[in-house]
């Protein structure tokens, strides 16, 4: 991903392409991929709550 990103700016195209080439189950690929930006809140909640 470091290699991917570095200096670069990457769209929706290359990130799926990307999660296609990882060693991961179709599942898991299939949730990356539905993730955005707008969508993505990572540990904000538990991070908040331990405030």
């Amino acid at each position: 991903l470091k290699e991917l990103t570095r200096g670069k700016r990457v769209d929706g195209e290359a990130m799926r392409d990307f999660i296609d080439g990882l060693a991961l189950p179709q599942p898991e690929k299939d949730r990356l991929k539905q993730m955005t930006p707008a969508s993505y809140i990572g540990y904000a909640i538990e991070l908040t709550d331990k405030l």
